[in-house]
């Protein structure tokens, strides 16, 4: 097992969307930068579990620092058993996938712990994103930098349900707990 996936894809233009579907992140803690600048259109990251970032595992954080940045072809991602990124620096995660309109993270935990609190810039330039849901992230004091994080998003609005097609749309912050932030420009 690999702890570190770092660069793996990195300014791979001409790569199409690899089947790494099955892969076994166990042992991993570092994904910065994996896929960035890529041209993937898709990206099948549904079995995707890091135990590592969820219990602390071999390290006491992990990073996934602009792991998407620059994936300017990319629509969607289901992040959905990602499960707790309290340990994850997320930092740049998503800027600049100016395309993609749906990060389905329902089942992410951060509550800031160690490096989870740092999540600037991380959707930045994700101008098409229209929903995000945040149920269960922020709700301890411990978030420092949330600089950025939104900026560009012009499509994200107050979280509701769409009239004609009965989908979910929007972001709802209300239960962050944002008492500590240092930065928030």
């Amino acid at each position: 097992n690999c702890s570190r996936f770092l660069m793996l894809f990195r300014d791979c233009v001409s790569l199409a969307s690899p089947n790494c579907s099955l892969w076994n992140f166990n042992r991993c803690n570092d994904t910065s930068f994996m896929f960035s600048n890529t041209r993937f259109t898709t990206l099948d990251t549904s079995n995707w579990y890091f135990p590592v970032f969820s219990t602390g595992g071999i390290g006491t954080f992990g990073t996934a620092t602009a792991m998407f940045n620059s994936c300017i072809n990319l629509t969607t991602l289901d992040l959905t058993n990602w499960g707790d990124m309290s340990r994850v620096n997320t930092r740049s995660m998503f800027t600049g996938c100016g395309v993609i309109n749906n990060l389905d993270t329902r089942n992410w935990k951060i509550t800031t712990t160690g490096q989870g609190r740092y999540q600037n810039n991380m959707f930045n330039g994700c101008g098409s994103l229209e929903y995000l849901n945040t149920d269960n992230w922020f709700t301890t004091g411990n978030l420092n930098n949330l600089h950025g994080m939104f900026e560009a998003c012009t499509s994200l609005r107050s979280q509701g349900t769409d009239i004609n097609t009965q989908h979910p749309h929007g972001i709802n912050v209300s239960n962050w707990n944002v008492s500590n932030v240092v930065n928030a420009d």
